[in-house]
């Protein structure tokens, strides 16, 4: 399931939330947490918090589902290549949780 949560992450340069992933692969959001922070302690993601206007200038608001958390998750970088930008709004990483 870890490699199917990065190559969901591959075609979103922009990082996609919590509940978006957990929809995707239908899992709870307890045990999806789980699985991320085991990526973010093996480098390879990064968990950005992001600010509750997030939605109002993405022109796929009404298309997607909205996160009820500000917790958003990118892939980290590979060697070589140029990171993709931080969404509007988020606060690089920080983590949702203040540290």
């Amino acid at each position: 399931m870890l490699r199917e949560i990065l190559k969901a992450l591959e075609g979103h340069p922009q990082g996609l939330c919590l509940e978006e992933l957990a929809y995707r692969f239908q899992v709870q959001l307890s045990a999806l947490e789980g699985m991320l922070e085991t990526l973010l302690r093996m480098g390879r993601l990064v968990e950005v918090t992001t600010g509750s206007n997030r939605c109002a200038a993405c022109p796929l608001a009404t298309h997607c589902i909205p996160p009820t958390s500000e917790r958003l998750f990118l892939l980290t970088p590979s060697p070589g290549e140029k990171p993709a930008p931080p969404p509007a709004g988020a606060a690089e990483g920080q983590r949702a949780d203040g540290s």
